[in-house]
C-alpha cells in the first residue's frame, strides 16, 4: 500500500466480550499493515440496546471520512484477524469484501452450524458449502460486520443511521447494492470467532477451548 493510502482498523468492544481480551489484544499488537491506524473504542451503552451497534460503527465511519482514510476495516473484538488476512483483502482491490467467520444458529450442543455470511435464495447448508475454505472470492449478499473491508468510495456512500432497524449489517449491504456496489467474501480468509461458550471456530469446524 502506498504512503498516500491509509487504513483504519476499527475495533468496537463492550464489557460482555472481555472473555477474549487477551486474544484480541495479542492479535492487535501483532498487526503490521502498511498505513494502518488502529482504534479500540469501548461502547458505554448496554449491549444490544437500541441502535448501540449502529452508533458505534457510525462513529468509526465518520472518523474514517473526516481523517481521509482510504479503507475502513471492522474487526470484531471476538474475531481477531492477522496481518496476512487483512493484506489479502486489501490486495483484491474491491470496494466491499470480507473474510468468513462462523457462528451458531440454534445448533445443538453449541456447535458451529453456519457462516455469518449470506447469499439470498440459498439454504444455510448450501451457503455453508460455498463459504468453506478454498472456494476463492465469491459474490454474496452480505456478511457480519466483524470482518469486512470497505473502500473509501463505499464507506462514504452510506451512514449507519440511514435506516430505522436496530440491525447494523443487513440494511447497510442492501443500501450499498442499491447504489451499484457488489459485495464479496474471500473464503480463503477464514477468521476465528471466540464465543461466550468457549467455542473457537475456524474453517467451519469447532474446537472447545479452555
Amino acid at each position: 500500500m502506498s504512503e498516500e493510502k491509509r487504513i483504519l482498523i476499527a475495533c468496537p468492544t463492550h464489557n460482555i466480550k472481555s472473555y477474549c481480551d487477551g486474544e484480541i489484544l495479542k492479535a492487535i499488537h501483532n498487526l503490521k499493515v502498511e498505513g494502518q491506524e488502529i482504534i479500540i473504542r469501548f461502547d458505554p451503552n448496554e449491549y444490544g440496546s437500541t441502535n448501540a451497534c449502529k452508533k458505534q460503527r457510525e462513529w468509526f465511519r465518520r472518523y474514517a471520512v473526516e481523517k481521509n482514510f482510504s479503507y475502513l476495516y471492522f474487526m470484531g473484538w471476538d474475531n481477531p484477524a492477522t496481518t496476512e488476512q487483512i493484506n489479502k483483502l486489501l490486495s483484491l482491490n474491491l470496494d466491499v469484501v470480507g473474510g468468513i467467520y462462523w457462528g451458531r444458529y440454534g445448533a445443538e450442543n453449541g456447535r458451529v452450524d453456519g457462516a455469518v455470511c449470506w447469499i439470498n435464495g440459498l439454504t444455510r447448508e448450501e451457503q455453508n458449502v460455498k463459504m468453506k475454505y478454498g472456494n476463492g472470492v465469491i459474490e454474496v449478499d452480505g456478511m457480519g460486520m466483524d470482518s469486512v473491508l470497505f473502500s473509501r468510495k463505499a464507506f462514504t456512500s452510506f451512514s449507519y443511521l440511514d435506516w430505522e432497524q436496530n440491525d447494523d449489517d443487513y440494511p447497510a449491504y442492501d443500501i450499498l447494492k442499491s447504489k451499484g456496489f457488489k459485495i464479496y467474501a474471500d473464503t480463503d480468509v477464514q477468521i476465528p470467532h471466540y464465543a461466550t461458550s468457549n467455542i473457537y471456530s475456524l474453517n467451519g469446524e469447532s474446537i472447545t477451548i479452555n
